[in-house]
């Protein structure tokens, strides 16, 4: 697993499920042949699946399968141990005071792309 793929099945649990490989193109700022090829290789294991788009016949979306999802959750809980090592090393506070400008940060810069 690339974490460029990571961040592709990260991308379909946070945001949605069900784009078009250009929005999530987009949404990457990538060109449309590197998601193409990521998602090739996750679908190949089974972590998501393109479907006809039922809005253009000519294009697909990309849906997560329950493997996604489980992989996925399982990926971010084996983090969890190196969250509890990091954790006496930072101050709770600060990070959670942090958490609103890196979210609002993240949707300016959502919004910018768009």
């Amino acid at each position: 697993m690339t974490i460029a793929q990571f961040s592709v099945l990260n991308h379909l649990f946070r945001v949605r499920d069900g784009q078009t490989p250009l929005a999530m193109a987009s949404a990457f700022q990538v060109p449309k042949t590197t998601m193409t090829h990521s998602l090739a290789g996750l679908e190949k294991r089974g972590l998501v699946v393109m479907k006809p788009n039922l809005d253009d016949g000519r294009s697909k979306c990309v849906w997560l399968t329950d493997a996604g999802r489980i992989f996925r959750d399982k990926a971010i809980a084996d983090l969890a141990q190196d969250m509890m090592r990091l954790a006496p090393k930072l101050n709770l506070n600060e990070v959670i005071e942090t958490m609103p400008v890196l979210a609002r940060v993240r949707s300016v810069l959502d919004e910018d792309r768009n």
